[in-house]
């Protein structure tokens, strides 16, 4: 005769069971991921502690095979991934959109090659990437983006960016040609694409707490994910896709992705921006806002002048014809007793 588990007690056995798992830290990639999809709401497999790192140093497989791995169609679990663009072809590069379930990807290289291979990506990667999440192909749940030691990139991201329709925040370390001393250069552009940066020390004390977590894995990105939630809430339009709480997380680096550990161990200096999203619009709604803007100012402008003319004088305007004199009329005596005594007999 089978018996049948209370439902309540059948859940407690569970949650012990996923407790132990935890802190034995013992599970495989593919229990964790069986986990992931039966519990994925926020207060269950979804927080914070259950994270996974899974980190592939010498990749023998072609990496769509791995990108295949690390993707969750029916969106279980979301995926931070770390990897060197210097180890990758330009088409490993577009693949990623492939990865449906991608929330931060860091594309962070190395130390200089023997020979001395460039980093593939560059404006026209991230222009396709720009026309597959505009067409809704992928990035749509990619909140962060961080570029790590990448010579090819200039102000022309900000071209781009904001098709990605779940994308928070974008950070920058080392690249040549963006940085804190050149911001005249690029602030102006990113400001009126919705992106404002942080100062040289504010990006620094927002990334630590990040890249300086040692409960999970000293140099990991995945806490990137958590500090954009609230922001990424905020932001919501009609035209993201798919909006969802905080999801079990699956950080994955591949290849030898160099760390941003100098966040935590070096002053802050000039070689680290932190951009974050003030504003959510499509282009055409962004040209419409841009132009808009200086006449709105100019409108209040011309209106406060106005009114700083009438608000000395508040009585009626002076009249075009100056008004005519009274004329002087007959002189009357004061009335008193006597006149009107006098009145009365007469």
């Amino acid at each position: 005769m089978c018996r049948c588990m209370n439902p309540e007690r059948a859940s407690n056995v569970d949650q012990r069971h996923r407790l132990m798992v935890f802190r034995r830290r013992a599970e495989s990639f593919h229990a964790w991921r069986t986990l992931a999809a039966a519990y994925p709401d926020a207060l269950e497999f979804g927080q914070r502690r259950y994270r996974y790192l899974l980190e592939i140093k010498q990749p023998s497989l072609p990496l769509s095979n791995y990108f295949h791995g690390l993707t969750s169609p029916d969106l279980k679990w979301h995926t931070c991934l770390r990897i060197s663009p210097k180890q990758m072809a330009i088409s490993d590069l577009v693949a990623l959109a492939h990865v449906r379930n991608l929330a931060v990807l860091d594309l962070s290289d190395g130390q200089i090659t023997v020979d001395h291979r460039f980093s593939s990506f560059d404006e026209r990667v991230m222009r396709t990437w720009a026309d597959l999440a505009r067409s809704g192909a992928g990035f749509q749940h990619v909140r962060v983006l961080m570029f790590g030691w990448q010579e090819n990139l200039s102000s022309w991201l900000f071209h781009y960016v904001e098709d990605f329709p779940s994308l928070c925040h974008v950070i920058l370390t080392d690249c040549p040609l963006m940085h804190q001393r050149n911001r005249s250069d690029w602030e102006t552009l990113a400001r009126d694409h919705g992106w404002e940066a942080r100062h040289s020390k504010k990006s620094a004390k927002s990334l630590r707490p990040i890249i300086g977590e040692n409960q999970f894995r000293f140099g990991a990105v995945s806490g990137a994910y958590y500090d954009t939630h609230e922001l990424c809430t905020d932001l919501a339009h009609k035209k993201r896709s798919g909006l969802v709480g905080n999801l079990p997380v699956l950080e994955c680096w591949i290849g030898s992705p160099r760390s941003w550990t100098h966040i935590v161990d070096d002053f802050p200096g000039t070689r680290t921006i932190f951009f974050e999203k003030t504003k959510a619009f499509s282009k055409l709604g962004c040209q419409q806002q841009l132009d808009a803007t200086p006449k709105t100012h100019e409108q209040a402008k011309r209106s406060r002048k106005d009114s700083e003319q009438v608000l000395p004088d508040t009585s009626s305007p002076p009249p075009k014809r100056p008004q005519p004199k009274s004329r002087p009329g007959p002189k009357t005596r004061p009335t008193s007793v006597v006149d009107l005594l006098a009145e009365f007999h007469s």
